[in-house]
């Protein structure tokens, strides 16, 4: 399934809107309050625009790790057979890493 920025920030919208509701809270609190860890003081709601990038990365980087250390035999024989998806995969990669350090860029 393919989660396209616009629709990762819409559902980012939607869970600050429904925590607002839920917690009473004014329209003017400031986003990093919902996304900052509990120990900073803030909600711990994991952000969803930074978060799946970094999960999907993490499942690929682990499939690829279980093909080269040959734990499964299928994977070891139909990973190499595709370089489609090593090109394809490496690519996402460079996207979701340029996203990451934009957001982050815009953060700072």
């Amino acid at each position: 399934m393919k989660f396209s920025k616009g629709l990762l920030t819409h559902l980012d919208q939607m869970v600050r809107a429904a925590a607002r509701k839920w917690l009473h809270l004014p329209h003017d609190v400031p986003i990093a309050l919902f996304h900052a860890h509990k120990a900073d003081g803030g909600l711990g709601i994991p952000e969803l625009l930074v978060q799946v990038p970094l999960m999907r990365q993490a499942r690929v980087n682990k499939l690829f790790d279980r093909c080269e250390e040959n734990r499964n035999p299928v994977l070891a024989a139909v990973v190499p057979m595709s370089g489609l998806i090593k090109v394809s995969t490496m690519k996402w990669l460079s996207l979701t890493s340029g996203i990451v350090l934009q957001i982050c860029k815009d953060v700072a």
